[in-house]
C-alpha cells in the first residue's frame, strides 16, 4: 500500500508507478506480508522481511511493494507464514524465507532469494 498504517478500507497497492491493483495475475497474503505477480510476469513482495520471506536481502518493513529479483517470468505466488512460493512460466518452482519447518525444500537456515525447488 505504501506505508505502514491500519486501514479499514481496500487501498490502492502501488510499487512506484505501477499500480498492483489492476493487472495482477496472481496475488497472496501471508503473514505480515503480501506478493503479487504482474501480467508482465514480475513479482513484487512487501510488508516485514523476518525470515527474508519478502525474497529480498533487506530485513525490515517494506511498506511499498519490492521486486523479487529475477529468475524469469513468475505465473504465480503464494505467501505463507514467514516464507512464500513462486512458480516460473516454465513451470520451475521457487522458494524463499524461513526453512525452521522445512518450507523452502532446502538446507539453508533461510533463503534471502528464491531457490529452485528439486523434485526427486
Amino acid at each position: 500500500m505504501g506505508d505502514t498504517e491500519d486501514h479499514d478500507e481496500p487501498q490502492q497497492v502501488m510499487a512506484g508507478d505501477t499500480d498492483l491493483s489492476t493487472g495482477s495475475t496472481s496475488v497472496s497474503a501471508g503473514d505480515e506480508h503480501s506478493c503479487a505477480v504482474r501480467s508482465s510476469g514480475d513479482l513484487y513482495c512487501w510488508g516485514r522481511n523476518s525470515s527474508d520471506r519478502l525474497g529480498v536481502d533487506m530485513i525490515g518493513i517494506h511498506g511499498e511493494p519490492t521486486p523479487v529479483a529475477g529468475r524469469g517470468s513468475w505465473s504465480m505466488v503464494a505467501a505463507g507464514n514467514a516464507f512464500s512460493l513462486g512458480v516460473l512460466q516454465s513451470g520451475s518452482g521457487y522458494a524463499w524465507g524461513a526453512t525452521s519447518q522445512g518450507q523452502t525444500g532446502n538446507a539453508a537456515i533461510r533463503a534471502g532469494e528464491p531457490v529452485r525447488l528439486e523434485v526427486y
